[in-house]
């Protein structure tokens, strides 16, 4: 009975590896993402190229191919799921534009896309590295609050400043004026 068992398991791997490689002589599948996407800040969005060839059908017919894009952390867990079906002849290019979460950690992440029709699929993936805001740039402007409050308080401090010098000039000069006798008490 182990016997069956081991068989019945290595005919299932043989299966399923055929079949994979029936799939790629029917369907490929090419994902990119440009360089300028390859790092990008929290919030940010990323662009995913994705090129699909249809091999092997009849050249006038045009066949609906399921197009699912999965963005996945370091662990595999799916932060971002996005299915859409497109029509094509022999060829299927498309440009998907991926608005990154505000939520998200930094770090190495990978988008899996995943192209099938007729229980055919192929997949194929590529990295991206998510990296934090500097401090300055960030959407919590409160570096931009407290710098503007600071120079608030500074322009009243030295517009005190300024009214008690002018009021020392005045009486300094007042007196000096009165004892030199250049002017008069009324």
């Amino acid at each position: 009975m182990k016997i069956n068992y081991k068989l019945g398991i290595f005919l299932i791997i043989l299966i399923v590896l055929v079949s994979s490689i029936n799939a790629q002589e029917k369907l490929s599948l090419n994902v990119n993402i440009p360089t300028i996407y390859k790092e990008v800040f929290i919030g940010e969005s990323i662009l995913i190229e994705t090129e699909i060839i249809l091999i092997e059908h009849k050249p006038d017919e045009i066949i609906d191919v399921l197009i699912e894009y999965f963005v996945k952390d370091e662990k595999g867990s799916i932060i971002y799921k996005l299915s859409e079906t497109k029509g094509g002849i022999l060829r299927i290019n498309d440009v998907k534009e991926i608005e990154i979460p505000n939520d998200i950690k930094p770090g190495l992440y990978i988008v899996e896309v995943k192209a099938s029709y007729d229980n055919i699929f192929v997949v194929d993936s590529n990295s991206f590295n998510i990296i934090k805001k500097p401090f300055w740039d960030g959407d919590d402007k409160t570096i931009l609050i407290i710098a503007i409050f600071i120079f608030i308080i500074l322009g009243f401090l030295y517009y005190e400043l300024y009214k008690i010098k002018k009021y020392i000039h005045y009486k300094v000069n007042g007196k000096t004026l009165f004892k030199e006798k250049l002017i008069k008490r009324r």
